[in-house]
């Protein structure tokens, strides 16, 4: 067992601001949710190799995020607990890795691996996706695994490809999200000569091994593929194998977006590092052709990102892995910049820019107050936004008269403050906001009349919101605008989720029918009715 003393600092001080944060307040909607409810339907239908939502085969999503969640289970029971457990250690294993692949990559420069998992702990995009019970990170660290097993080093100096790794790495890729795990490494495989020296004298034999990794996972990923193809019926097996691939790719069903948007979501992506003035000088370096580590990382990082600007479906947490990547090429070329002379490491910057976001929430109660600021999460958020406000402005006054030795020193003070900010707004959003997203109460109540056998029905999209908060074993019936009326008046003592704009909210009237609960839900309100009533109060003349 490693000495107390000898833990890293990032890796204390993450566990300590993860490990509260994902606890302060429940899964949320509709991605938390969903992977729950997911998850949950396996359980207690099962069903262990076709995934279900709302009663039904689940193409989405491969499994493996769901087996980790039921394995907790097994031990433990049925709770949102060891989901978020899992996803604060996932991303611990996120943060080591990152720092064994720093060491695989620059074997004579251990202070990358020192500073490379405070530049990922210390972006805020980072931290907030960690909080929620999604994939991501799952398939960042099985990118990060297969990476590691090619960073191997030969002992002369040049990379000799651990194969059985990339192997794991790419089987376990495919099994947490599916055909884009290998979108995630095709480059540094595809482009071998580009970065490695083996490769380029012996180009037959590294395209040999690289086709037999990607068969050798494909074929495992085969043994539950051909299994759920042949029991999950015509309409999954399309669905799996078709759909959520092409139809992602070519032209998205969902989170379809133009080619350039990632460049616009960036900034935020990379936030506080974007504000650094040392990290745009380290950037401009580039990699160096002696460098075969900044070789391997460039060739993975830049290609993958114009190949999933390509991808019609886009989302800002598909490129987590590359986040990763992102944390190594920083470290090291801020490390490289500062063995060859380069001091100028300030933090006045990225001080400025959270002394910026203090303000902004400190100032949010009076700019609410005088109409400046509108919407009923705005309005929410400000109550007590002075208070976090202070608290952020402080944590940036800190790090903008902040005199550090070196570079290491620098950025790991950026880190901390960084990540003691988005902690504190998460905090802020739990007390002020978080009512707006917490379905548990409506969920109680339906689990309530669920146990009795009563039939639930939601009207509008239905994403799994309930399933697991309810611990519902029966099917939500989905219900648009015209079928609603027939099913309430078929089951008029059923219950019946509406969504309903707030603003065109009538106050009660006497005499009138009522829903069971009612609640916010985002910017609109939520409502859980006896579905006769409900039925009574639409066929009510408006005053």
């Amino acid at each position: 067992m490693p000495k107390l003393n000898r833990v890293p600092t990032w890796l204390l001080l993450w566990l300590l601001v993860a490990g509260v944060s994902i606890f302060l307040h429940g899964p949320v909607p509709l991605f938390s949710t969903r992977t729950l409810t997911v998850a949950w339907e396996m359980w207690h239908l099962g069903e262990w190799l076709v995934p279900h939502q709302n009663g039904l085969p689940y193409s989405h999503k491969a499994p493996l995020l769901y087996w980790l969640i039921h394995a907790g289970w097994a031990v433990g029971g049925v709770s949102d607990v060891w989901p978020r457990i899992l996803m604060v250690l996932l991303s611990t294993a996120n943060l080591a890795l990152v720092a064994l692949l720093a060491r695989r990559l620059f074997p004579d420069r251990q202070a990358v691996a020192r500073l490379a998992p405070w530049v990922l702990a210390g972006t805020m995009f980072w931290f907030l996706y960690s909080l929620q019970i999604m994939f991501d990170l799952l398939v960042s660290a099985c990118a990060l695994l297969s990476l590691l097993g090619l960073a191997r080093r030969d002992g002369l100096g040049g990379f000799a490809p651990r194969w059985w790794l990339v192997v794991l790495g790419l089987w376990l890729g495919l099994l947490a999200k599916g055909p884009v795990a290998l979108l995630h490494l095709a480059f540094p495989l595809l482009l071998g000569p580009w970065w490695n020296d083996a490769a380029r004298a012996a180009p037959r034999r590294w395209y040999a091994a690289v086709g037999g990794s990607i068969a050798a996972a494909l074929a495992l990923f085969a043994l539950w593929v051909v299994p759920v193809a042949i029991l999950g019926g015509e309409a999954y097996r399309q669905e799996l194998l078709v759909t959520q691939t092409a139809g992602r790719m070519v032209d998205a069903f969902d989170h379809g977006r133009p080619m350039w948007w990632y460049l616009t979501v960036l900034p935020v992506l990379l936030f506080p590092w974007i504000a650094w003035p040392a990290a745009w000088r380290g950037l401009r370096a580039g990699a160096p052709r002696e460098d075969p580590g900044l070789r391997l990382l460039a060739i993975w990082l830049l290609p993958t990102f114009i190949a999933f600007s390509l991808v019609s479906g886009k989302q800002s947490y598909y490129l987590l892995p590359q986040i990763a990547g992102f944390a190594l090429w920083l470290a090291a070329v801020l490390d490289r910049r500062a063995q060859s002379g380069d001091v100028r490491h300030g933090t006045a910057w990225p001080a400025l820019a959270l002394l910026a976001i203090g303000l902004l929430v400190a100032l949010l109660p009076t700019m609410v107050a005088h109409g400046l600021v509108r919407g009923a999460f705005a309005t929410d958020f400000a109550g007590g936004g002075w208070v976090l406000g202070t608290g952020v402005c402080a944590l940036a006054l800190l790090l903008l008269f902040f005199r550090g030795r070196d570079v290491a020193a620098a950025l790991s003070r950026i880190a901390t403050a960084s990540l003691l900010a988005v902690a504190l707004l998460h905090g802020q959003f739990t007390a002020a906001a978080w009512h707006r997203y917490d379905l548990q109460p409506a969920a109680d109540l339906l689990a309530a009349h669920a146990a009795r056998g009563v039939p639930i029905a939601n009207r509008g999209r239905y994403e799994g919101q309930f399933n697991f908060l309810a611990r519902l074993t029966e099917p939500v019936v989905e219900l648009d605008y015209d079928t609603g009326p027939p099913w309430a008046q078929a089951n008029p003592d059923a219950l019946l989720v509406d969504y309903v704009d707030t603003d065109a909210l009538l106050p009660p009237m006497p005499g009138t029918p009522q829903p069971l609960w009612s609640g916010p839900f985002r910017s609109d309100t939520v409502q859980v009715w006896r579905a006769g009533d409900w039925l009574a109060a639409r066929s009510m003349p408006a005053d």
